[in-house]
């Protein structure tokens, strides 16, 4: 559950489009107050050594510009795109506001089943078009699953991936790897598994396959394996001081199978056997 992409935080006391609207342009009316700084000292002093008050003016207007073209590229909007969504389409703004303050609860370390329940229902009526539909969908997916729910979290899964498309190389990534483990460790296909984490590998190199690499192992019945992974996984998160509500109910999920493979190996006494292959027990 590792999805590597900026979050905007704000508070959770209320949708408020003004003070929303105030965050986003925050940056824009920066770089406005760098530039007539700027002029102001141009001209009252001149360009001074090495020209450099008049290389960070237009450097700061070029910021501005950017800023202010309304543009958009998968989950993210420029400044210029999100004020005008805010002016035009409100509805539109207030599921994107809610999903800010859920990512505000997740960031401060509440778990999916903890959100407010208000603000999720409000992402679920993202149209499909919205750049932040596939992620309002992982979220419920996470969410779904932390409250016991897996055939209604597949049912955002797909849906998530079937927009896949619009999102950029590290966010399908991410998607293919969350893939991978649903498929094993809910739908019990180790070799559709295998299918979507060869997918994420053609995207980019992975930096983190324990919790993956785990879920096949777990599917596939070699369970002493498996729990060598669900440890490393957690390890990792620890040696990272990785921490948000979607770690720790990762970590709380991996120490639970951690603990059943340990239980199924000292059971069974299991040989770590080949993919495909049952494991023997001994006589």
């Amino acid at each position: 559950m590792d999805w590597s992409f900026f979050k905007p935080l704000a508070g959770t006391g209320g949708l408020h489009r003004s003070r929303y609207s105030w965050m986003v342009a925050g940056g824009p009316l920066a770089s406005i107050v760098l530039c007539l700084l700027c002029a102001l000292i141009f001209a009252q002093y001149g360009n001074g050594l090495w020209d450099w008050i008049g290389s960070l003016y237009w450097t700061a207007l070029f910021i501005l510009v950017i800023s202010a073209i309304p543009f958009s590229g998968g989950l993210n909007k420029s400044d210029g795109a999100r004020l005008w969504q805010f002016i035009w389409y409100p509805e539109r703004a207030r599921s994107w506001m809610a999903l800010v303050a859920l990512q505000t609860e997740e960031a401060k370390g509440l778990l999916p089943r903890q959100w407010n329940a208000q603000l999720f229902d409000r992402i679920l009526t993202v149209d499909a078009s919205a750049g932040e539909y596939l992620y309002c969908q992982l979220m419920a997916f996470c969410r779904r699953l932390d409250q016991g729910s897996e055939a209604d979290a597949l049912e955002h899964l797909e849906n998530a991936l079937a927009s896949s498309a619009r999102a950029g190389k590290v966010m399908r990534h991410a998607l293919f790897l969350e893939a991978a483990s649903a498929s094993a460790n809910i739908r019990k296909r180790a070799a559709q598994a295998r299918i979507w984490l060869e997918r994420s590998r053609k995207l980019r190199k992975p930096e983190w396959l324990d919790a993956v690499e785990a879920s096949i192992a777990m599917c596939e019945g070699r369970y002493e394996v498996a729990a060598k992974h669900w440890e490393a996984a957690q390890a990792l998160c620890v040696r990272r001081k990785l921490d948000s509500g979607l770690i720790r109910c990762a970590k709380e999920k991996w120490a639970e199978y951690e603990e059943v493979c340990k239980a199924r190996t000292d059971e069974t006494g299991i040989v770590n056997a080949p993919a495909g292959i049952p494991p023997e027990t001994n006589g």
